[in-house]
């Protein structure tokens, strides 16, 4: 992966055979606090179309994955603060690990980078994941924009 950043300005990323993309900075969101309680509940709209729920610890789960694509997998996975002065969040979420999943047995781990806009009625969270095994068949990056329910 490379990149280029223009502080305060854009954050560009270019994974090598996968398309590129780029995320705006934005100084009014980023220049916020964050904390585990502002992002519970439930998000509509992830990386498979579904609902995923991040409880107050930060844990992950999606309670309808078997309705989205990636039927027969379990979801799971965890939100991290970065630095609580910042509205910037990590995360981890992972899809698999049963004998149905129609992505094997080593299923897919997603990794990215979150913020929460406020200002939008409902609240978004938006961000980027990137397929972390290297074996998601076309879904390597992913753009992620999730309206809270």
């Amino acid at each position: 992966a490379t990149g280029q950043l223009q502080p305060g300005s854009t954050l560009a990323l270019s994974v090598s055979g996968c398309s590129s993309t780029t995320w705006a900075f934005n100084a009014d969101l980023y220049n916020q606090p964050s904390s585990l309680a502002l992002i519970a509940g439930s998000w509509l709209g992830n990386v498979d179309g579904g609902t995923l729920v991040i409880d107050s610890s930060g844990a992950i789960t999606e309670p309808d994955v078997n309705q989205f694509s990636y039927a027969g997998c379990t979801a799971s996975g965890q939100v991290s603060l970065i630095n609580p002065n910042y509205n910037l969040y990590s995360f981890t979420l992972i899809y698999g690990f049963t004998q149905a999943c129609p992505l094997g047995p080593m299923g897919l781990t997603y990794t990215g980078f979150l913020t929460l806009d406020q200002s939008s009625t409902p609240n978004m969270l938006i961000g980027g994941a990137r397929d972390a095994n290297g074996n998601a068949g076309g879904f390597g990056n992913n753009d992620i924009n999730m309206a809270r329910q």
